[in-house]
Parts: C-alpha cells; sequence; structure tokens
C-alpha cells in the first residue's frame, strides 16, 4: 500500500492528523491549479478551501483503491464551476459585442442608459440553456480557453464551440432586434 492509500484509510476512520497531512501534502498544487482556473488569489483559497472541506466532509466515501491526487483534481473542478455559477462578476460584459451593437450615435443618454443595456444583456444571458451559459460566461468574461473548458466539463471542445456558437447566434439575434 502507498503513502495515498494509508491516508485514505486513516481519513475514512476520521483521522484529523491523516486530514491535515493531506491538506499539508496537497494545498500548495491545489492553490496553483485552482489559481490558474480563477486568475484570482482570494477566490482561489477559497475553492482549496471548499475542496477541502468537502474531502472532510466525504471521507467515509473514499475509496482507497482511488487517486487521491484525481480525487481532490476533480473536487477543485467541481468547487470552481459551482462557485462561478453561484457568484457570477459583471467583468465587463460583452464589450466586444454590446458597445457596437448598443450604441446609438443620436443618444446623448450617458452612463445611466449603458446600465440599462447591462442589465438587458444579463437577461438575455439568462436565458440562456444552462449548460450553454456556463461555456458563454467562462469563455468571454473569464477568458478561459475552449479546451480548458472542455477538460472542466467534461466535454469535447467541437461541443464548447458549438455552445458558444448558440450563444453567440442568439444574442446577435435579440441585439438586431432591439435595434
Amino acid at each position: 500500500m502507498n503513502n495515498d492509500q494509508l491516508l485514505i484509510l486513516e481519513l475514512v476512520k476520521g483521522n484529523r492528523s491523516a486530514f491535515k497531512k493531506v491538506h499539508d501534502l496537497h494545498y500548495a498544487w491545489l492553490y496553483g491549479y485552482s489559481l490558474t482556473l480563477t486568475r484570482d488569489k482570494d477566490i482561489a483559497k477559497d475553492i482549496v478551501q471548499e475542496t477541502m472541506t468537502t474531502l472532510w466532509i466525504n471521507r467515509a466515501s473514499l475509496d482507497s483503491k482511488k487517486s487521491l491526487k484525481n480525487f481532490l483534481i476533480t473536487l477543485t473542478k467541481r468547487n470552481f464551476i459551482d462557485h462561478y455559477r453561484k457568484h457570477k462578476r459583471d467583468l465587463g460584459l460583452l464589450e466586444n459585442l454590446t458597445i457596437e451593437a448598443f450604441t446609438d450615435a443620436s443618444s446623448d443618454s450617458g452612463n445611466h442608459d449603458f446600465m440599462d443595456k447591462k442589465e438587458i444583456l444579463n437577461q438575455w444571458i439568462e436565458e440562456l440553456p444552462p449548460a450553454t451559459k456556463d461555456v458563454f460566461i467562462l469563455n468571454k468574461f473569464r477568458g478561459i480557453s475552449y479546451k480548458e473548458i472542455a477538460e472542466l466539463n467534461s466535454i469535447s471542445v467541437k461541443t464548447v464551440e458549438s455552445h458558444l456558437y448558440k450563444a453567440m447566434k442568439f444574442l446577435r439575434k435579440k441585439v438586431t432586434k432591439k435595434l
């Protein structure tokens, strides 16, 4: 039996020192991995903390025959996706699409009008099917590559492209109707 298998067996028993050892051994690389996903130090720390909490809560279901590292990677991916489903940030909101689409050369309505347009855009994004919306947000707002999104969601790159195509087609249609 290797060290990870022994640690898992001790974790299943509720051994806190085994949990501390897992934390000490895996925290640094999990944080680095989470940071590559989030590009935000605080959010990365929160996601790793959530991963460790989930590990402790679900310790009884651990299988010593499976890789602890793979389990931690999967938990971190899930926590990352859950975080962004729950806490979407306003990061420019489709600047490459919306600024031009909503600009009316004859209008001097100012910042208030822009905020209204952002709200409309948010409503349209919420109308997207959940999987399409998630892929769209990860790519357009977080700048995550097609390949990374595919890995996070356990889908093919072609499926990611399809979701993005559908989202852009839907939003262009909405913008055209609005104009």
